[in-house]
């Protein structure tokens, strides 16, 4: 869940500003009311009047299809691009962040800041650390980190983890992996809490019968 300025929350609302956010920064992305809510963390009554206001602003577009309703940046909007600016500059790390992860987000379960900047204990020039988990390596994330630590001035600390090496390590009670799923200061810029407990409960997948089988049959060999 990525978290505001106090210089965002004069200018808009609490609820808006995460919104606003999350629609700007991602301006090709369309979002259903469940699945927006689920992402802020936020009441979808209360969502969906922030939705009407910014669709009637002219902010937002919506669209039907089926029984579902889509809403997303409108590209009509003649101040969208300073609208972003704006965003982007009050909202700070997890905005550049989120935005720098945005073209591999379909490869990444769940990535998030941890570490002394979520608990906004950070000093000037504290490294930011950086969870992602997923199909992606440490190679792929470099080109667009090192944007971000041009823009925040600060060093960004990647641990990268594919699904089945973070459940594993869980399973066997990895100490860094158990104490930061149990650390509650995180900022999520994709995915949430719900992404991160599935990706570290995920089962190891069952070896195909036949193999298991050649197995057997090599093991009962060998004790002969």
């Amino acid at each position: 869940m990525i978290k505001v300025s106090s210089t965002g929350a004069l200018l808009f609302p609490h609820v808006r500003q995460r919104v606003l956010a999350t629609f700007l920064l991602h301006p090709k992305r369309e979002w259903y009311l469940s699945e927006l809510a689920r992402q802020l963390g936020c009441a979808p009554a209360h969502l969906h009047r922030e939705l009407a206001l910014l669709v009637k602003a002219g902010i937002l577009r919506r669209r039907t299809e089926g029984r579902q309703v889509y809403f997303a940046p409108d590209p009509a909007c003649p101040f969208l691009p300073e609208l972003a600016a704006l965003i982007r500059k009050t909202m700070g790390i997890p905005v550049i962040l989120a935005t720098a992860l945005e073209p591999l987000r379909n490869r990444i379960a769940c990535a998030f800041i941890y570490g002394s900047v979520a608990r906004q204990q950070e000093q000037s020039g504290s490294d930011i650390d950086l969870m992602v988990v997923g199909d992606v390596t440490t190679m792929d994330l470099l080109p667009a980190l090192a944007k971000a630590e041009k823009e925040t001035g600060r060093p960004v600390n990647p641990t990268v983890y594919p699904v089945d090496e973070l459940a594993e390590k869980n399973r066997q009670g990895n100490h860094f992996v158990r104490a930061l799923l149990a650390d509650p200061a995180k900022v999520f810029l994709i995915g949430a809490v719900d992404d991160l407990k599935e990706a570290a409960s995920r089962r190891p997948a069952k070896a195909p019968q036949d193999k298991q089988a050649r197995n057997r049959r090599t093991t009962g060999r060998s004790r002969r």
